[in-house]
């Protein structure tokens, strides 16, 4: 009998959704709907032309490549100098590496 049942109220709610969305359909109907004016065409294109697009896309680029190399500068840990050392650790540099630069002519391996 709890099968019935429950058969019985799954039908009951379908049935209803159907009545309600049957009731929906009529203000959908296309009598519903009138047109008051058929629209317009442009008489001529709105969209910016492609010299826009190119200026917007440099001015972008100069932005982009300006903000990277900012923001990799800011995020440089490296100590390039002397006074750098100095200046974040607090203590006075005693010894420095000097550069070596390489000659014109390479030793065999």
């Amino acid at each position: 009998m709890g099968m019935a049942r429950d058969n019985y109220d799954a039908l009951a709610k379908r049935y209803e959704m159907a009545r309600v969305t049957g009731a929906l359909g009529v203000f959908e109907a296309p009598e519903r709907v009138k047109v008051l004016e058929d629209p317009d065409s442009p008489a001529r294109k709105i969209t910016p032309g492609y010299i826009v697009y190119i200026l917007a896309g440099i001015v972008a680029g100069i932005a982009l490549g300006a903000g990277l190399a900012g923001m990799a500068e800011f995020l440089d840990t490296r100590l390039r100098k002397p006074g750098d050392f100095a200046r974040i650790f607090g203590v006075p540099v005693i010894a420095r590496i000097p550069r070596i630069e390489p000659s014109g002519e390479r030793l065999p391996a």
